[in-house]
């Protein structure tokens, strides 16, 4: 009897994996989509605005990791944050702002990249201009398939 139940989870993990449904929860917003096409080669280091990255304007932007409660994100931008969802510990918020309004915000489980957020207070946050230069680097993950993306701010 234990063998059958067995037998019958492994395969209903087997045929949801096959379906992709765990990596549904892991896909990545046009944001960085457009910062993954910059970088071409494995190991090489790509400069670039993070404004020539978006078809919008805006002059500022924050990148909230999880968790953190709309609280704690009207904290963060200065601003009200009209909305009653939590941001999770494996999501980044991004929050585009012009004028001190929100002109748009993507939300993300994209795995790997790497943003160097700072913490404040028990948030995880960066906070970033148009004219931002980055300069972000393509790894190969060790621990298993794809790449990882390192991004760090050279200019503000």
């Amino acid at each position: 009897m234990i063998i059958i139940i067995n037998f019958y989870i492994v395969l209903i993990a087997l045929t949801l994996h096959s379906c992709n449904f765990f990596n549904v929860f892991r896909e990545c917003n046009d944001f960085e989509l457009s910062m993954k096409d910059k970088c071409v080669e494995v190991d090489s280091v790509y400069s670039f605005s993070l404004g020539s990255l978006t078809d919008f304007e805006w002059d500022e932007l924050y990148v909230i990791g999880g968790e953190s409660f709309p609280i704690e994100v009207e904290e963060i931008i200065g601003v009200e944050y009209d909305t009653d969802r939590v941001i999770q510990s494996h999501e980044h918020q991004y929050i585009f702002m012009r004028n001190g309004d929100i002109v748009k915000e993507l939300r993300s489980s994209c795995g790997g990249i790497g943003f160097n957020i700072r913490q404040t207070k028990g948030l995880s946050y960066g906070k970033y201009t148009s004219s931002t230069i980055v300069s972000m680097k393509k790894k190969e993950r060790e621990e298993s398939e794809g790449f990882y993306y390192k991004v760090v701010e050279i200019k503000n």
